[in-house]
């Protein structure tokens, strides 16, 4: 079974060391076998591209030990 992670796209607002924390927080909580991460309704416009490029960052850089 292969789980997907609908990141909430207004998380994507807050600063960008808050937004790698929500997304390991996202994908601990469906683990790292089989999963798909993304956003759940996509990107707006006014999100800035550092925060988009956190996110893709975050789950790039995800490891089974971080906490």
């Amino acid at each position: 079974m292969t789980l997907q992670g609908n990141f909430d796209t207004s998380k994507l607002f807050m600063p960008t060391g808050d937004i790698k924390k929500e997304v390991k927080k996202m994908i601990k909580a469906f683990g790292v076998q089989s999963y798909i991460a993304n956003l759940g309704h996509g990107i707006l416009p006014q999100i800035p591209v550092d925060h988009a490029k956190a996110f893709v960052d975050a789950v790039k850089e995800y490891r089974d030990d971080n906490g």
